[in-house]
């Protein structure tokens, strides 16, 4: 608890005491070159990521959303052999062309979007 002395001292301000302030003064920051950590990525390299291929899309009504049943067919904004957009956890990194393999879709990559160029969808094309 505080005496009755320091907490008029309080309340007054106590004028008696003096604090120092002093200007706050930092060393110049020196623009130094861009580090980059160099370190191996085995330990991710295990990791599982989901890879898809978006096959087109198509812009309904809510009325037509609702009036869907089975059998009924929805035109893609896509032409037939056109080359499809390839993402892996939602981030876009390629192109490719749907091929049949067995009884299965597969998807034949034909460029990978130069890193960081995502959006711009910049490619490296590879050979076929």
């Amino acid at each position: 608890m505080m005496t009755e002395e320091q907490i008029s001292a309080f309340l007054s301000g106590n004028k008696s005491e003096k604090t120092a302030v002093q200007k706050l003064r930092f060393t110049p920051l020196t623009p130094g070159g861009e580090q980059r950590i160099k370190t191996s990525i085995k330990h991710i390299e295990d990791v599982p990521v989901i890879v898809t291929a978006e096959l087109g899309g198509a812009a309904l009504t809510v009325r037509e959303v609702l009036n869907l049943s089975p059998g009924m067919l929805i035109k893609l904004d896509v032409l037939a052999g056109e080359l499809v957009t390839m993402s892996i956890n939602n981030q876009k990194f390629g192109r490719g062309e749907v091929m049949v393999i067995n009884d299965n879709y597969g998807i034949r990559i034909t460029s990978v979007f130069k890193p960081h160029s995502f959006e711009k969808e910049e490619a490296v094309t590879g050979e076929q």
